[in-house]
């Protein structure tokens, strides 16, 4: 969509749908998974964003001579409120797939998926800034619990105390993600859940002074990122580490950016 220049605005938008998928053959159990139940070997790749909106336009202040406003001012004052533009871009896209992980082998070398034992909507997910400083989680509500299986190993050598297998609990207390029993394979496909969308909104504000016919003089002010906005990092997806769900990175922060230039 573009909207030529008139009344001072200029804008083009454009949106895009896409699907990137691809077959996941190098994680622990691929080989018979891709012969035993290939569509769960199969999911959008990590470069795949479903939607993404991109737009960029400019906009002439209305003031100055033959303007709407302040045309009839007089002369320094015109100088002063004329040929003033603001300029922006904004992008937002939808987050990246999400394939949860237990950091445990099956099979082949590579981390198996859980099992998924509860309702998983495809929708589950959405960065929330607790009350704890310096936390932030994807999974808000959900809690975390000793694997159930656990209760089954033997205690002979040690071995129920070596376990150290977690479960993920819903918001409701229920269990939500258990680890794959040895010999088991997931039943979760890869790049079912998205990760965090990112937002953002680039302005600029210019000014152009005549000083000759062939000189100008212009001021410009660029804010990057205006809204202030974080573009999230990857939640911890193993259900296996004690900051599962947890968000520890961020880009993004607003900055300002003065620029004076002569042409001639």
């Amino acid at each position: 969509m573009n909207k030529r220049l008139s009344k001072g605005f200029n804008i083009q938008t454009s949106y895009t749908w896409s699907k990137s998928l691809g077959l996941f053959d190098n994680d622990g159990g691929a080989t018979f998974r891709t012969l035993r139940n290939r569509s769960l070997n199969r999911g959008p790749l990590g470069l795949d964003r479903t939607h993404q909106i991109t737009s960029n336009g400019t906009f002439s202040l209305p003031f100055g001579s033959n303007r709407a406003l302040l045309g009839n001012a007089p002369a320094i004052v015109q100088r002063l409120v004329e040929n003033w533009q603001m300029s922006g871009i904004f992008n937002w896209k939808s987050g990246a797939p999400l394939s949860l992980t237990t950091g445990r082998s099956s099979f082949n070398s590579g981390s198996e998926a859980p099992v998924v034992v509860g309702a998983l909507p495809t929708s589950t997910g959405k960065v929330t800034i607790t009350s704890t400083p310096g936390v932030v989680t994807y999974f808000n509500g959900f809690g975390q619990v000793t694997d159930p299986a656990k209760a089954g190993v033997t205690a002979l050598n040690t071995t129920s105390s070596s376990n150290s297998e977690l479960a993920i609990t819903d918001t409701s207390g229920n269990l939500l993600f258990v680890n794959p029993a040895p010999g088991q394979l997931s039943n979760l496909s890869k790049g079912y859940l998205r990760g965090p969308s990112s937002i953002g909104l680039d302005m600029s504000l210019s000014k152009r002074i005549r000083i000759s016919e062939a000189k100008t003089f212009e001021f410009r002010m660029d804010a990057i990122n205006i809204l202030n906005t974080p573009i999230w990092g990857a939640p911890q997806t193993s259900i296996n580490s004690t900051s599962f769900g947890r968000i520890t990175s961020a880009t993004g922060s607003r900055t300002f950016t003065g620029n004076l230039r002569l042409n001639f």
